[in-house]
């Protein structure tokens, strides 16, 4: 893969080919009818669009992952349910974030993050018209190494809500004078997320401010190389700045829709109006950017 890159910030330009080899595999298996078995695991590759401080490109940042579950169906196919279980690794990511004393750009280059959980989703057709859907996620992410940033190590990475849950209806008559209306409705959760673990501050030792060696809120040892409670005068050490526990609170969001379809020779036509966040709930998400506002939103769809 041929890469040309400009870090304008910087005032520096690549040209630069890099290469990986993944894979891919996967399989099904049909228990009963009703039950299908899965599995698939596969690897990935991303080459990095961010400098050494050398001018040199970063390491590719890498992946592996498996999953595996099973699917269920019932009441001649109009009820399934899927549930997954995945392991997922990720190595080499950057990610920009500034310096709090400098306010320079800094990028913080992870060892590895792992995040391991499961899925479960579900899609009833319950009559011709009524059909609901949803699913529940559990994430239990964690940066698992940083030689650079140990005080990272063992917490959660910045983004991942723990917990994620959803649900959805719609409704459409397919008869009658009503025929082509349609209404939908639907609920999301999030649970809290880190917003930006940033990267940290450095610590110097000396006669004058000398460090406790405690541990730090992950468990681990600032300097792991000294005993617990050791008073040092010499070495420097990265701990956190308090941003790693700036989380975006839980939040939940609602909303509704209305439409109408029909049909005028081989022409289809669509409009609908929908909804979001019907109670106008303030909230943050991501690197704590702030979530839209209550919001209507109308559309017109024309398929030839």
């Amino acid at each position: 893969m041929q890469n040309k890159v400009t870090d304008r910030l910087n005032s520096q330009a690549l040209d630069y080919k890099l290469d990986d080899t993944t894979y891919q595999f996967g399989l099904n298996f049909h228990l009963t009818k009703q039950i299908t078995l899965f599995a698939n695991t596969s690897t990935t590759f991303l080459p990095q669009a961010r400098f050494n401080i050398d001018g040199t490109p970063l390491p590719n940042e890498e992946g592996a992952g498996a999953e595996a579950g099973l699917k269920f169906l019932a009441l001649h196919d109009r009820f399934s349910v899927t549930a997954t279980y995945y392991d997922i690794v990720r190595k080499n990511i950057a990610r920009e974030t500034s310096d709090p004393i400098t306010g320079s750009r800094v990028v913080i280059l992870s060892g590895e993050e792992s995040s391991q959980g499961f899925e479960v989703d579900f899609n009833a057709q319950l009559t011709g018209s009524l059909q609901i859907l949803g699913g529940y996620g559990y994430a239990d992410a964690i940066t698992s190494s940083n030689e650079e940033f140990q005080f990272l190590v063992n917490t959660t990475p910045r983004r991942v809500p723990q917990h994620t849950l959803g649900i959805a209806a719609r409704y459409e008559f397919h008869e009658g004078p009503l025929k082509g209306l349609f209404f939908t409705a639907g609920g999301n959760y999030y649970s809290e997320s880190v917003v930006n673990p940033g990267s940290g501050r450095t610590l110097t030792a000396s006669a004058t401010n000398p460090i406790v060696n405690n541990r730090m809120p992950n468990g681990l040892l600032p300097f792991p190389n000294s005993a617990e409670g050791a008073v040092l005068t010499v070495g420097t050490v990265r701990v956190g700045d308090g941003r790693e526990s700036l989380m975006n609170e839980a939040y939940d969001l609602y909303e509704a829709g209305a439409g109408y379809r029909w049909r005028a020779g081989k022409l289809s036509h669509r409009v609908q109006v929908n909804a979001k966040n019907l109670f106008d709930k303030r909230y943050t998400w991501g690197s704590a950017a702030q979530g839209d506002p209550f919001t209507v939103i109308g559309t017109y769809t024309l398929t030839f």
